[in-house]
């Protein structure tokens, strides 16, 4: 488990004070007694990069991973300008030169877009706007409480004797 700052801080002090790998980690075990006590090693380069960087903060934070040499900014502009042009554009044949793999990634992490193909199931009818307004005023002529116990859902229920019920509404 990696040292925090305080840890860090803490250990280039006692042997800024002691000199001595071996007292930093007998006191380093007395201050945090959850922690097992850090090698010498560990204790050394500690000390070592706040000699050499002025600091016991991690440097490579920023600088690791993998680089991201596809997820440019120029890349992200073609991506969004393809998709805005033609938003059921696949990813295979994208027209931007990226790979499939790259080109959902850009879509995904960067512009933060999803799938989405919208599906319309059922028709409305002309009986079923005087059947959704006597449903609205029934619901309208209960208490303020009733409110907070209706559920509504959209699914269908199959039964057995093959009747379908379209409006499941529970309370």
């Amino acid at each position: 488990m990696q040292l925090t700052n305080e840890q860090r801080i803490f250990i280039n002090n006692v042997y800024a004070e002691r000199k001595s790998l071996k007292e930093v980690q007998n006191e380093f075990e007395q201050r945090f007694p959850e922690r097992s006590s850090p090698t010498k090693k560990t204790v050394w380069k500690t000390v070592n990069k706040f000699r050499t960087h002025g600091t016991v903060s991690n440097l490579n934070k920023e600088n690791s991973g993998r680089l991201k040499t596809l997820r440019t900014n120029e890349n992200i502009e073609r991506v969004r300008q393809v998709i805005t042009e033609n938003p059921k554009i696949s990813k295979r044949k994208n027209g931007t030169e990226l790979s499939s793999p790259s080109f959902q990634r850009i879509v995904r992490n960067d512009l933060q877009y999803y799938p989405y193909r919208a599906k319309v199931k059922q028709q409305f009818l002309e009986g079923d706007y005087p059947c959704r307004l006597r449903l609205v005023h029934w619901f309208a002529e209960r208490p303020e409480i009733f409110t907070k116990w209706f559920v509504v859902g959209d699914e269908c229920a199959y039964h057995v004797n093959e009747a379908v019920n379209k409006q499941i509404c529970w309370h």
